[in-house]
């Protein structure tokens, strides 16, 4: 056995902490590692459908932070219009162009956060665990083979699925088979925390770094963790978050 895949302690563990709890984790950032070029090739990507170079310089600025819903915020800032299903699959499919040629610079882009593998594998032989990203399905499976978890074949609830984070933890919890007030999100972005205040769902934020702990904390989320080495304990601790700071 491995050292990325779990023990029959771990197992043990989760089943202990958590009976079977139904868990959605994200993806970015939550099991494979940010990439600070990809706001960018996601700019580059939509440049490349519509002809038009989009202002683009964090997730943070968007009022929706999944793949679709990006594309139609630039798509009415930039051209006033909604754009079509042909027009959001070929962004997908631009986007995930620029992801390969990011692994093809960097072979080490897009690894797993510590501790990934073993945690999803252990908590998926306790209870069911869906994926809940704002990524298309072609790059989120992208990401995931490069980071080596593409093999365990989880339910996976993506952009296509939904335009806004609420709607696609709504989807992964019915590819689950249980009420999405059920669930218990993890993620890394705010915009993870605004979805599990909306939804009332216990959240764990993951924040390798002070900054992130920091925005985390900001938004109102209450339980945070580094990594995802061991993390039983925190998961069963996860609180709803608080409510949004006032302005």
């Amino acid at each position: 056995m491995g050292p990325s895949e779990p023990t029959a302690a771990d197992v043990a563990a989760a089943r202990q902490q958590l009976g079977e709890r139904p868990i959605a984790f994200d993806i970015d950032g939550t099991l494979v590692r940010l990439e600070p070029g990809e706001v960018a090739a996601f700019g580059r990507a939509f440049s490349s459908v519509f002809g038009v170079v989009p202002v683009l310089r964090s997730w943070e600025e968007l009022p929706v932070v999944t793949d679709r819903g990006i594309v139609i915020t630039l798509c009415a800032q930039t051209l006033g219009r909604v754009p079509t299903v042909a027009e959001l699959d070929a962004v997908a499919d631009a986007h995930v162009g620029g992801v390969e040629e990011m692994l093809a610079h960097d072979p080490a882009a897009f690894s797993a956060i510590r501790g990934a593998r073993r945690a999803l594998v252990a908590l998926a032989a306790r209870g069911p665990v869906g994926l809940a990203t704002g990524n298309s399905r072609v790059t989120a499976r992208r990401k995931l083979a490069a980071a080596g978890l593409d093999d365990l074949d989880l339910p996976l609830a993506c952009s296509q699925d939904g335009e806004d984070r609420e709607s696609i933890l709504r989807h992964c919890a019915g590819q689950l088979g249980v009420p999405v007030g059920a669930l218990i999100s993890v993620g890394d972005g705010t915009w993870d925390v605004t979805a599990a205040r909306a939804l009332s769902l216990p959240f764990l934020g993951v924040a390798p770094t002070v900054r992130r702990a920091e925005r985390l904390r900001a938004a109102g989320a209450l339980s945070l963790v580094e990594d995802l080495a061991s993390p039983w304990s925190a998961l069963a601790a996860a609180q709803v978050p608080a409510p949004a700071p006032a302005g």
